[in-house]
């Protein structure tokens, strides 16, 4: 069996975009790192990766060594073209003498014009197959040390979508884990948990948490109009912008991300002089940004068009006034504070819970809300649980308030203070 041999700097080069590719914060970044690894090590002209769903296969582009990526978006049902045989066998699939015509494999033959192929599934620690990962138009034939050193290509792909997905087995549950999720550790003193239930396969609901200091904790939800994965790409894409801006200023204040958040999801973009625009004015995001102080014990949130938080306190439930700006995306932030922040003093284990219209905006059978008394009553009874169990169950609830079939998605996430503010 032959193996590409590898000098030391295309073998350090292979080891630095392993280590990226375990590092990656998204699945592009997971499935084009594993792409271009894998045209490496092969000496493959091109390549691509995609994911696996309940009866389709998708990607997003594919890799030319020379051309670099090019965005085409393709899909296949199970059983179809070599990634949707190998997602159904999680088994290789090599082709050394692929002819002009393939029936079944047009996306080699009409796309990406191969003459041969070699393509691997990616396989998580369960079993599951995640999706595929080909390369094709090596100038060599593909022998079995080829498909050997794909396969390990594939598993530290695969690893990294489970770490990402927390073992989702499909692209809406890779999506979900990119819109629901926070960091592995916080600052001690808080409590923090996230959780959505979603209405379809895709939704456009995101929470995110983070903290780039060891007394304080920021914490964002949003909800992008529109369903499908262009909402749910589109609400990835504005959690990652909050965390930017605010990353980049920290302790941020509150307002003046949001205000900046709105311009950048509103953003003209000047394409050969022509303004374009990045996000259809049919489509805006509704989000809102909260920072806890732990020592101060506060938290500071603003609110672009989306809903007030409620709090949860020994002594019962409250709602604080919040005067939301518009929602972001929709028209540029122009004015000195057009997000005004609202500050709500916590006393240790007063917690503070955020969410989606997805739960505001649940109806029963007769057309009814799940408005504000019945929000303040289920919190009241659950305020006392761990975070975790306390979300679930309330989200159980609102959906035993609509009969079982929620009719958008609804997220919420509870931020907890464990720790003893500092008195002044």
């Amino acid at each position: 069996m032959s193996v590409s041999p590898f000098t030391l700097p295309a073998l350090l080069s292979t080891l630095e975009r392993l280590e990226a590719l375990h590092l990656a914060a998204d699945v592009e970044h997971v499935l084009r790192g594993a792409t271009e690894i894998a045209c490496l090590v092969t000496a493959s002209a091109r390549g691509m990766a995609g994911l696996a769903g309940a009866d389709r296969v998708t990607a997003d582009d594919w890799f030319d060594t020379e051309a670099g990526w090019i965005g085409h978006p393709i899909s296949w049902e199970l059983g179809r073209g070599a990634p949707g045989h190998v997602c159904q066998s999680s088994k290789p699939l090599v082709c050394n003498s692929l002819p002009e015509t393939a029936d079944g494999l047009s996306e080699a033959t009409d796309l990406l014009r191969l003459s041969s192929f070699a393509c691997v599934p990616l396989v998580d620690d369960a079993g599951t197959t995640l999706g595929f990962l080909e390369v094709g138009n090596k100038p060599e034939p593909y022998s079995p040390g080829d498909v050997r050193l794909l396969n390990v290509v594939a598993r530290h792909a695969a690893i990294r979508l489970g770490e990402l997905s927390g073992g989702g087995d499909s692209v809406a549950g890779t999506l979900r884990a990119a819109l629901i999720g926070g960091p592995q550790r916080l600052p001690d003193g808080v409590e923090v948990a996230a959780a959505c239930r979603y209405r379809d396969e895709f939704g456009g609901d995101f929470v995110d948490v983070f903290s780039f200091s060891p007394r304080s904790v920021a914490v964002s939800i949003g909800d992008v109009s529109g369903k499908g994965i262009t909402a749910a790409t589109l609400a990835i894409t504005a959690k990652h912008t909050l965390r930017a801006i605010a990353a980049s200023r920290w302790p941020p204040r509150v307002g003046e991300v949001v205000a900046e958040a709105n311009n950048v999801l509103g953003l003209q973009v000047d394409t050969e002089h022509e303004p374009q625009e990045e996000l259809p004015r049919s489509r805006f995001v509704t989000l809102e940004l909260a920072l806890v102080d732990i020592d101060q014990g506060t938290l500071t949130f603003a609110s672009a068009g989306h809903p007030a938080p409620f709090v949860l306190r020994d002594d019962g439930v409250e709602r604080p006034l919040l005067l939301a700006g518009p929602a972001a995306g929709v028209a540029p932030a122009f004015e000195p504070d057009p997000y005004a922040p609202e500050r709500v003093e916590l006393q240790r284990g007063d917690a503070v819970l955020l969410f989606t219209d997805g739960v505001s905006e649940a109806r029963d059978g007769e057309g009814r809300f799940y408005e504000d008394e019945r929000m303040s009553e289920a919190l009241e009874e659950l305020k006392d649980l761990p975070a975790v169990k306390l979300l679930e169950r309330f989200l159980d609830d609102v959906e035993r308030f609509t009969g079982g079939r929620l009719a958008d998605d609804a997220a919420v996430v509870l931020v907890r203070l464990t720790g003893e503010p500092e008195t002044t």
